[in-house]
């Protein structure tokens, strides 16, 4: 997305989740994320919750469909099941070290696991 995509108010996706714009600056998006179970934290400004400030490095990873993001967070999902694995650990840091900011789909991860016999 480009700076000029957003509005105060509006939601919007990225790899970690659903947010809300609360503030468009000269180059820079502010906004909240949506993850709490009270809603009192969504009242403001000023908020109870941080909000987060997303640069014009940060804006090409966010969309108006949270489809994008299904694999980034299956992903995410599925690290977290390996982790409780020690065999494992060594993989993930590898993957997490290697593979910062890229979608890696399922079978991708599954090849990877069945070359290292995890």
């Amino acid at each position: 997305m480009k700076r000029e995509d957003f509005q105060i108010g509006m939601e919007f996706y990225t790899a970690a989740g659903k947010w809300r714009c609360t503030d468009i600056g000269t180059r820079i998006i502010v906004a909240i994320r949506l993850d709490q179970e009270d809603p009192r934290n969504y009242n403001g400004p000023p908020y109870s919750i941080p909000e987060n400030v997303f640069d014009e490095y940060d804006l090409d990873g966010c969309s108006l469909d949270p489809e994008d993001f299904v694999h980034s967070t299956s992903l995410t999902a599925f690290m977290d099941e390996l982790s409780d694995k020690a065999e494992a650990r060594g993989l993930i840091v590898a993957i997490q070290e290697g593979r910062q900011n890229a979608f890696v789909d399922e079978s991708e991860i599954a090849a990877i696991l069945a070359s290292a016999k995890v």
